[in-house]
């Protein structure tokens, strides 16, 4: 995957990667770690694709419960699922 200069892309510390060579130019990079309070992978995929659902619910006619309860839904996990 190319990205524009100035882009950043994150990805679990587990996944298999590879930096290709620098065609022409020069690659800048800064690393970086950042460590998620919510520590169980399924419990994060989960909140991921709740949040993806919600998302989707942007900007459409949506005027019923379903994205005040999916948010609702949302924090209560996090509350329970939240390192202190």
């Amino acid at each position: 995957m190319r990205l524009p200069a100035g882009d950043v892309f994150l990805y679990p510390a587990g996944t298999v990667h590879e930096v290709g060579p620098v065609a022409g130019g020069m690659r800048l990079a800064i690393v970086g770690w950042c460590q998620s309070r919510v520590r169980s992978t399924e419990q994060r995929t989960l909140i991921m694709e709740l949040d993806a659902v919600l998302a989707s619910l942007e900007g459409t006619a949506d005027t019923g419960l379903a994205r005040p309860a999916l948010l609702r839904i949302r924090g209560e996990l996090l509350r329970m699922w939240l390192d202190p």
